[in-house]
C-alpha cells in the first residue's frame, strides 16, 4: 500500500510594502508653524500685543503683571479652571509626541524621557535652569533697577488646599511645554530642516571599512 505524504501548502508571503516616506524638509518646516501656532508661537504674539498695549497706557514701571491668578470667585470653579488650564496647555506636548512617533522615532528616548541616563539629563536640566531661571531673574532684577520693567507678581491666588498642588502642577506644566517643545523639538527640527547647521565645522567621518576575513579554521 502505497501512502502519499502531501505536503501543505506554503502560506503566500505578504508582499512588501512601501518604503516608508521621509519627510521633506518644506514638511518638518510647515509642521513646526503649527506647533508654535498652537503653542509657544500664539503665546508670543499675545504677549507682544499685551506688550504694546500696556506702553500705550502707562510706563512699564509702573505696572504689574501677575503670572497666576484666580479664575474665578467660586472655590470649586476655580480649582477647575486651573486643572483644565494645565491640560490643555499640555495637548502642544503630547502633538509633538505623536508626530515624532508617526515619523518612526521614540519622542522619550530622543528627548531624554525615558530615565536611560539620569545623571546626565539631571545636568542637562540644573544647566538650563541656571542659563534660562537665573539668567531671567538677573535680567528682570537689572530691569527693575533701571526702572525699564513692570512688577511681576508670581501668584495672586486664594489659599486653598489645593492652591500649593496647582501651582506645582502649573509650573510642571510650563517646564515641560518649554522643554519639549522649544528645546528638544526645535533642536531637532532645525537639525533636520537645515543639516548643514550641526555639519559645519564637524570633522569628517572616517568611511566605513569592512571588518578583515577570520582565518580558516
Amino acid at each position: 500500500m502505497l501512502c502519499w505524504v502531501i505536503s501543505p501548502t506554503p502560506p503566500a508571503q505578504p508582499s512588501p510594502g512601501p518604503p516608508a516616506r521621509v519627510p521633506s524638509r518644506r514638511f518638518l518646516a510647515w509642521e513646526v508653524v503649527l506647533v508654535l501656532g498652537v503653542s509657544l508661537g500664539r503665546s508670543a504674539v499675545y504677549a507682544i500685543l499685551q506688550l504694546a498695549e500696556r506702553l500705550a497706557e502707562a510706563p512699564l514701571a509702573e505696572q504689574t503683571a501677575t503670572v497666576h491668578s484666580s479664575r474665578s470667585r467660586h472655590e470649586l470653579f476655580d480649582l477647575t479652571y486651573q486643572v483644565l488650564d494645565s491640560i490643555f496647555a499640555l495637548v502642544p506636548v503630547a502633538l509633538v509626541l505623536y508626530l515624532m512617533f508617526l515619523h518612526g522615532v521614540n519622542p522619550f528616548r530622543r528627548f531624554g524621557l525615558d530615565l536611560r541616563r539620569p545623571r546626565r539629563d539631571l545636568a542637562l536640566g540644573a544647566g538650563l535652569f541656571l542659563l534660562i531661571g537665573a539668567g531671567t531673574l538677573v535680567i528682570y532684577v537689572g530691569g527693575r533697577t533701571a526702572g525699564v520693567t513692570m512688577e511681576i507678581i508670581p501668584a495672586d491666588v486664594t489659599a486653598h488646599w489645593w492652591t500649593t498642588p496647582t501651582l506645582l502642577i502649573a509650573a510642571v506644566r510650563h517646564a515641560l511645554v518649554e522643554e519639549v517643545i522649544m528645546v528638544a523639538y526645535l533642536l531637532d527640527r532645525a537639525r533636520r530642516i537645515w543639516p548643514g547647521l550641526t555639519r559645519r565645522g564637524s570633522a569628517p567621518r572616517a568611511p566605513c571599512r569592512p571588518p578583515p576575513p577570520r582565518p580558516a579554521t
